[in-house]
């Protein structure tokens, strides 16, 4: 026995089984699905989702205390994501600025070899600054996390990381997050690659 919906699809009832009208149990399923494809899409399109970025540096950044003694800045050459227009690259290389308070996670990421001659202490920072001023240093700091590793063996080549969690309030907060990479006595380093990343976490401030 075949009946109708509402939106004048026809289906099977009763006792009848699929089988035994397949014609009508196929146009069915195929129809539905072709009405349930749009929905899905606009439900995908509509949905919120976490703010969340990533910025991503590969052309080779070379730190040398005997020109850089406070450090060098990151300047990031590629957005892996964004979802909250967190990355504005055309006005400001250095930074992943959040648009929505709340708990974030952080993490920094460095590939970095160190020189043959190097007798330094490299250290990967996560910081809240300004580095569109110079000296970057001295433009007002808000928040500043770090990661340092001795090295162990010069002309090797070492991972650094660093994550920590950080309460931003876009009230007060002029600056993002930024990294930049310093170190103490004779450091010569050349990162390959360096990333950073920014998760939204709670509402909580």
């Amino acid at each position: 026995m075949v009946a109708t919906t509402s939106l004048g699809l026809e289906y099977q009832q009763g006792t009848d089984r699929p089988c035994d009208a397949p014609d009508v149990w196929c146009e069915f399923t195929e129809t539905l699905e072709g009405l349930l494809l749009p929905i899905d899409s606009i439900a995908g399109r509509v949905s919120p989702s976490i703010p969340c970025a990533k910025v991503r540096r590969t052309t080779v950044l070379s730190v040398n205390d005997a020109t850089t003694p406070f450090g060098a800045p990151v300047a990031w050459d590629s957005v892996v994501f964004d979802t909250d227009g967190m990355v504005d690259l055309t006005n400001s290389q250095f930074e992943v600025k959040p648009t929505r308070s709340g708990t974030y996670f952080i993490q920094a990421n460095m590939l970095a070899t160190l020189s043959a001659a190097n007798v330094g202490s490299p250290t990967l920072n996560i910081i809240v600054s300004n580095f569109s001023t110079s000296p970057f240093f001295s433009s007002g700091t808000s928040a500043q996390w770090l990661d340092q590793c001795p090295a162990i063996d010069a002309a090797a080549q070492y991972y650094y990381r660093y994550g920590a969690a950080h309460i931003y309030n876009t009230s007060t907060f002029t600056f993002g997050y930024s990294v930049f990479v310093s170190g103490i006595s004779s450091l010569i380093l050349t990162a390959t690659e360096v990333t950073l990343s920014v998760y939204w976490v709670s509402d909580v401030v």
